[in-house]
């Protein structure tokens, strides 16, 4: 009999992968860290898993909220290795179908995953999205309608700063060719 249930549990579908992978880069995050964590633990969509990567921080936040939050998945780098290494790192160990990268600082709202996840379902060819930020001490400032490239080569967030404007037309925030700024 333990030989059959054995292999009846090896013969079980494997789960699938989660529909997001939810990325962060972690260095020096103090109390931000817990409190982005929260905000995606409290996601109306729940097919996801979270991969922290700790980019050899010396403040205890990384692994503090590791114990808070036991199902992330925590990489330690091993040094400092910068945001767009650490998110290689991190890309590369996710599972999720879709990488959904966000900074320690950044406090998602809780549909967030919900309504990128819809994105990627009404726009069946694009690769990559972007999102409406607020900022968190004004949530009637933008802190960034997604990045934009001067003409010059200068890379900028656009809207930071500006009034809220409310509901916008989905866009390219990346243009594919160069335009006037």
């Amino acid at each position: 009999m333990r030989p059959m249930a054995r292999d009846a549990a090896k013969n079980k579908p494997a789960k699938p992968n989660p529909a997001i992978s939810v990325l962060i880069v972690a260095y020096e995050s103090g109390e931000y860290l817990s409190r982005c964590l929260a905000a995606i633990q409290a996601q109306t969509f729940c097919d996801f898993e979270i991969l922290l990567v700790d980019n050899a921080s010396t403040d205890g936040a990384p692994q503090a909220a590791v114990k808070a939050f036991p199902q992330v998945r925590f990489i330690e780098a091993g040094g400092n290795l910068g945001f767009a290494a650490g998110m290689n790192l991190a890309a590369s160990r996710a599972t999720g179908d879709w990488l959904a990268l966000i900074n320690p600082d950044a406090f998602a709202a809780p549909d967030w995953l919900e309504k990128l996840l819809a994105a990627t379902r009404t726009q069946p060819d694009i690769k990559a999205f972007g999102c409406r930020q607020a900022m968190d001490d004004d949530s009637g400032r933008l802190d960034g309608l997604g990045d934009v490239m001067a003409l010059t080569g200068f890379p900028f967030r656009g809207g930071y700063g500006r009034p809220d404007p409310g509901p916008v037309e989905a866009g390219e925030i990346f243009p594919r060719a160069a335009g006037p700024c």
